[in-house]
Order: structure tokens, then sequence, then C-alpha cells
């Protein structure tokens, strides 16, 4: 359902129907898991999306019955943080997107939020967005992706790509 590359080359598999991670080596030979039921790693339910921090931290979108959660595994894969993602539905196309300055972007294609962020650090809501600070809206969107190593966000909507820097934490523009 998802896949990533840690910093070192380690590739990261979510499954969502095995309800784990599985992480491979650069030659692509299977290294361990983590997150399956019943190994106290910090049990998934239907692992959606998936992203790697610039920390190399794992940070797994995951669906329960009760909505959606966000988990973030430390590099040695021990559960470090969980936290609610309230009011965005539980349906697909959901997407993930983390910067360098450890952030966490969801789009709300269903409803009319936007663009949701989150604090990496705390697990707290830290914004939303419906449109960029020169009023271009966000239209139903779909595609979401983030600089690793920057405050990038890229979002795809009806209306086209569009670039933006995360939101200003003092202005709420985006």
């Amino acid at each position: 359902s998802a896949i990533a590359v840690n910093s070192t080359g380690r590739i990261y598999v979510a499954a969502a129907q095995d309800n784990k991670v599985a992480f491979y080596n650069t030659k692509g030979q299977l290294e361990g898991e983590f997150g399956a039921p019943g190994t106290s790693t910090g049990d998934l339910v239907s692992p959606g999306r998936m992203r790697i921090t610039v920390d190399d931290e794992i940070v797994v979108l995951e669906r329960p019955e009760s909505g959606l959660r966000a988990k973030i595994f430390k590099a040695d894969h021990s559960l470090r943080k969980t936290f609610l993602i309230d009011n965005l539905k539980n349906c697909e196309p959901v997407m993930l997107g983390v910067t360098g300055d450890g952030k966490a972007f969801l789009n709300d294609h269903m409803g009319a939020r936007g663009i949701v962020a989150f604090d990496l650090a705390t697990g707290k809501f830290f914004g939303e967005s419906q449109t960029t600070k020169d009023g271009q809206k966000f239209t139903n969107p779909g595609g979401l992706g983030a600089g690793r190593y920057s405050n990038i966000v890229f979002v795809h909507s009806v209306q086209g790509l569009v670039a933006c820097t995360r939101p200003d934490k003092d202005s709420g523009e985006a």
C-alpha cells in the first residue's frame, strides 16, 4: 500500500492486508518487519500511506475503524508517537506528505478543509488551508507531496499543480 526509502537506501514497504511494514536492504533482501499484530512494536491497522522524515523516522498513516491515525516509528523501528487525524474522512485518496521541518500534510479531497497539517514532534494539529496565499483554491486536492529536506508542499487539484511553502505559523498563510 506504500513504499519509502530512508537516507541509507533501506526500503520500507507497508502492507495493508498484513497490517505491517517490512524493510529491505539495498540489495532487496528482507531484513525485518514491524507493526505486525501481536509483535508489541506498535501494531498497525491497514497502513495506507507512509513517508520517511529527514531523521529517518517512519510516519505511517493507518485506517482503524475509528478513523485515521498516524504512528511515528523511530529509526530503530520502536514506536515514538501515535495521534489521531481528526475530521478527515477515512477514504481514498488520502495523501500524506512530510516536510523537512517536521510537519505532516494531508489532503481533504472529500471535504472543504483543503490541506491540513500536523506537527510530527507533538502530534498536534498545526493548521489548514483551502487556498494558497495568492488565492489559488485547492479544488478537490488529490495528489500531495512534500520536500523531505525542505518546507515545500506540492498539491495537485482540479486546478492543476500548485507548489507552496508550508503555512507560516504566525500568519497562517501558505
